[in-house]
């Protein structure tokens, strides 16, 4: 069986546009704990369409059986008051919302998540990491 060399794609019976997500993170704040981004805010804001994540590399944040990926539609790392409160994060197939590593006061309130493909909210410092290749 040969497969085709394009993939054509009709709308049917419908209004609303074809889109394809090609950005994993639409927002990336990163600072470090010496020089932190400091006090943004996003206040009401709808985030939307990002691509997939389950293939990309997963870490081990508590040596279980749970593994996720460090990266989100909005990720920040190395920040301090960082608002992020009634906002809409929709249809985003990875994680919606990280906060990794150096992160203080942060607010992440009254917020919707809607049609998320992983992780709706995750928090990840840095530890030493486990494995089981190290477990004896």
């Amino acid at each position: 069986m040969c497969l085709p060399e394009t993939l054509d794609v009709w709308a049917v019976l419908t209004d609303k546009p074809l889109v394809a997500a090609f950005l994993q993170t639409l927002v990336s704040v990163v600072g470090n704990q010496t020089h932190p981004v400091m006090n943004l805010a996003y206040v009401g804001v709808t985030f939307t369409g990002s691509r997939i994540q389950y293939f990309d590399p997963h870490g081990v944040p508590s040596g279980g059986d749970w593994a996720l990926q460090r990266d989100a539609a909005l990720f920040f790392e190395g920040t301090e008051n960082v608002n992020v409160t009634g906002c809409t994060i929709e249809r985003v197939d990875g994680n919606g919302l990280m906060l990794s590593g150096y992160t203080r006061g942060a607010v992440v309130a009254q917020n919707e998540f809607v049609w998320i493909g992983d992780t709706a909210m995750a928090t990840w410092g840095y530890t030493k990491e486990i494995d089981r290749k190290s477990v004896v």
